[in-house]
């Protein structure tokens, strides 16, 4: 007999909550693509939260079927703080009623898979006396305590997670989920003729927020310190939000001030999967230079990963638990990105920069441990998860 699993998404458009969506949106791929005795449908506050990764809004393969449900309220991001709670508390009270109406139309067990802020339609269930089993999908470092101790499953997508709420759930520790079908090694040549990128150059990528937590401005003074050895140019790419353009304004005023902006390449964009395989590729390395440990994004870090799965060797600070999937045989760990170490960044950026072969090197084993994080691997073991639930649910 089947189960079924309702997986629940919440509130902003994208580009904002974009680490979430492509999470989602990645274990539906990887879940579709095994055949099992789950019928799968996702509730989702954004409407067509999911239209790039199917052509229609429901689909058959092998035995799962998803379905896409949205209530869709949100026509505009430009509005008050006070506007989003409203709406998105509505939507999710809307939200949580089209998940009461699914479960009450099925005969079958069902489990509720809910991420982050969304847990509050979970919750509503929970005081409405519906035991349905509750799996919670941690991505960020900040849980909130209620919404842990009414799941029956937590999983965890890093050790620094797990090791937060062990204690006072049971827990797993699964990585989030990379499209290593999409995401794999191209040859540099080919990505850098698409991007428009000199073939010859010596490539430095940087893909995230360019806020100074993430991406500090006073690592253009490293940029600045390589150029007087070699001839550097440091991608950053970023999506085209009022925040990030305003960061990227003064990104760009530091880089006049130290001569560099012909070193600078500045892009605000919304990538799709395939532009930022190209991103990647075109990359001698990319370089994650985080300045603090209070970061709110998924752990590790989706860029990261999806660096790791293209085969581009990757340096970063020592946050987010990126230590979970690098260690030196696949990039470099630094310190944080502060005044006070930017000659460490120098040093390594520059050794690797001038050793073509530990590049390579760190390049094929990056794509060896991105198996580990592979979209197949992680819907397997979500899946067993989901068959652990529902055998306890049986014998009780």
């Amino acid at each position: 007999m089947k189960a079924r699993v309702i997986v629940l998404t919440h509130g902003l458009h994208p580009p904002y909550n974009e680490g979430t969506i492509n999470t989602v949106r990645t274990l539906i791929k990887g879940i579709n693509n095994i055949s099992c005795d789950i019928d799968l449908s996702v509730l989702s506050t954004v409407r067509g939260l999911y239209a790039e990764s199917f052509d229609k809004s429901s689909v058959h393969i092998d035995s799962i079927r998803v379905n896409y449900v949205s209530t869709g309220l949100f026509k505009s991001i430009r509005r008050s703080e006070e506007e989003f709670f409203i709406l998105n508390l509505y939507d999710n009270l809307r939200m949580a009623n089209d998940c009461i109406r699914d479960i009450q139309k099925s005969n079958t067990q069902c489990i509720i898979h809910t991420f982050n802020l969304s847990s509050i339609i979970a919750l509503i269930l929970k005081l409405v006396k519906r035991q349905i089993p509750i799996v919670y999908s941690l991505l960020i470092s900040s849980p909130v305590s209620l919404f842990i101790k009414m799941a029956d499953v937590c999983i965890c997508s890093s050790s620094h997670i797990y090791n937060k709420v062990k204690k006072s759930v049971r827990s797993c520790l699964i990585f989030p989920p990379v499209d290593t079908n999409v995401y794999r090694p191209k040859a540099k040549s080919v990505a850098r003729q698409e991007l428009g990128i000199d073939k010859d150059a010596l490539v430095l990528t940087y893909l995230g927020p360019v806020i100074p937590g993430k991406l500090p401005p006073h690592f253009l003074d490293v940029v600045k310190k390589l150029n007087k050895v070699l001839d550097v140019k440091f991608y950053v790419w970023s999506l085209a939000t009022p925040k990030n353009l305003k960061f990227a304004i003064k990104l760009g005023e530091r880089a006049h001030k130290l001569g560099i902006c012909s070193n600078l390449r500045l892009i605000l964009k919304n990538l799709t999967d395939y532009e930022k395989v190209n991103v990647f590729c075109s990359s001698d390395i990319a370089v994650f230079p985080y300045a603090t440990q209070r970061l709110n994004i998924i752990e590790p870090p989706l860029s990261i990963m999806e660096a790791m799965a293209t085969g581009t060797p990757v340096i970063s600070s020592n946050v987010a638990s990126v230590k979970d999937i690098i260690d030196n045989s696949v990039g470099k760990i630094l310190r944080p990105c502060t005044f006070a170490n930017l000659n460490e960044w120098y040093k390594e950026i520059r050794a690797l920069l001038e050793d073509s072969s530990t590049l390579k090197r760190l390049s094929r084993n990056a794509v060896i441990r991105s198996r580990v994080f592979s979209m197949e691997t992680i819907a397997k073991k979500v899946i067993d998860v989901y068959k652990e639930l529902i055998s306890g649910s049986k014998r009780n």
